[in-house]
């Protein structure tokens, strides 16, 4: 019985969704549909019907949803000066340049050993054995958290991020005096992300992080998360890692709204036009080779890259210089975002390019609903006129020609 009130009800729901002058896909329905069968089959108690209009709710927010326009950063050298392990290296007075020479020298040790291993996050393992032969007994993830505080972030870096997030679309919302860009009204925001193959507990601890939407890092577990009668608190396990690699899963997160909805599985089936961020409005912005996986997906999808080098660094100059000319990058500026700087500029500028874009996209798509009948619905429905009932009774439309679903495909 509650089936069929609630089927009554996404009814109503989609009719009054389509009448506010939005478009509900076939791949939708088909969704509508499938959801439809699966929870009719749950007899026993309501909890797939429950699971089921959670469900549609979340598919006809969707179409509001997908103006999301997210800049995607990289932190070592894009954001900050250097890497963000130099505040630990400093205070327990280790050599970072012997630490990364050394690091960087296990991959082929090991490889002779028959063992392979990732050359991104190695240094993990290698930090732990660090930390335990050279006694680092108070180095826990407290302590990593207080290395944030401690970053040198790039001249702009953090005043350009708050910009993006609360006042770049404000600011221009009436440059077009005959079409109004409307961003609010389309649903369009910008969104900063981070997705680093460091230290997550140390971003959590800069001032950036509250300016994040989600923020990927490498994660390590203390010891007295292990043994609780351990002793001491010190780094003594990897929890989890990203390498330049798997940053495309992270991408992918974005992509399917899985920041927002942890119980989503990355792998999860979505229709394109069901995505929360689109790729084509993504902007990712790194410093180097490293990340072409990243940048190639992005490009591929028809999003944007930038890459950013050191001022005065000739070698991570002609890095980026290689990929541009290779088209694995849009564009590339020195690491300084103060405004009217080319790195400010070009960013902003391309935010603001794919807001336009949207709204043109939007306009478009309402000007073609005005010319559909509104007594038609969904796109296999068109000539079919929606039978609406007088009154309500549970169950009342499953025999109703224009339902949204037939009886058979209603249980």
């Amino acid at each position: 019985m509650f089936l069929y009130l609630l089927t009554d009800m996404v009814y109503i729901i989609v009719e009054l969704y389509a009448n506010e002058g939005y478009t509900i896909s076939s791949s939708v329905e088909q969704m509508f549909i499938k959801l439809a069968t699966i929870s009719s089959k749950d007899t026993s108690s309501d909890n797939g019907a429950v699971v089921f209009l959670k469900v549609i709710f979340k598919l006809l927010q969707g179409d509001k949803m997908k103006n999301v326009i997210a800049v995607v950063w990289d932190f070592d050298k894009t954001l900050i000066d250097g890497y963000m392990q130099d505040p630990l290296f400093e205070e327990y007075h280790i050599n970072s340049a012997q630490f990364w020479v050394e690091v960087n020298a296990l991959p082929e040790k090991y490889k002779k050993l028959g063992v392979e291993v990732n050359k991104d996050t190695v240094y993990l393992n290698y930090l732990i054995q660090y930390a335990h032969e050279h006694d680092l007994s108070d180095l826990n993830n407290e302590k990593l958290k207080g290395y944030g505080k401690k970053l040198n972030f790039y001249p702009g870096a953090i005043e350009l991020i708050r910009y993006l997030n609360n006042d770049i679309l404000k600011n221009h919302s009436d440059l077009d005096k005959e079409h109004p860009k409307q961003y609010s009204e389309y649903g369009i925001k910008v969104e900063n992300y981070v997705v680093s193959t460091g230290i997550k507990k140390i971003i959590e601890g800069s001032e950036l992080a509250p300016l994040l939407e989600h923020y990927w890092g490498c994660e390590l577990i203390d010891s007295d998360m292990i043994d609780k009668n351990a002793g001491q608190s010190m780094i003594a396990d990897v929890g989890y890692t990203i390498d330049n690699t798997t940053k495309t899963r992270a991408l992918f997160e974005i992509n399917k709204g899985i920041p927002q909805d942890p119980d989503l599985e990355v792998n999860a089936k979505i229709p394109e036009d069901m995505r929360r961020v689109k790729f084509k409005n993504m902007i990712y912005i790194a410093d180097g080779p490293s990340d072409i996986p990243a940048f190639s997906l992005i490009n591929k999808n028809g999003g944007s890259t930038f890459a950013i080098y050191p001022k005065g660094n000739q070698k991570a100059f002609q890095q980026v210089e290689q990929l541009r000319e290779d088209g694995r990058i849009n564009m590339f500026a020195e690491a300084d975002y103060r405004e009217r700087t080319t790195a400010y500029m070009w960013i902003t500028n391309k935010v603001l390019e794919i807001a336009n874009r949207i709204c043109n996209e939007e306009r478009a798509h309402d000007s073609q609903t005005t010319k559909d009948s509104i007594g038609c619905h969904f796109d296999s429905h068109k000539n079919e006129e929606i039978t609406k009932p007088s009154h309500i009774i549970p169950g009342y439309l499953i025999g109703q020609s224009g339902s949204v679903f037939t009886k058979k495909q209603r249980g």
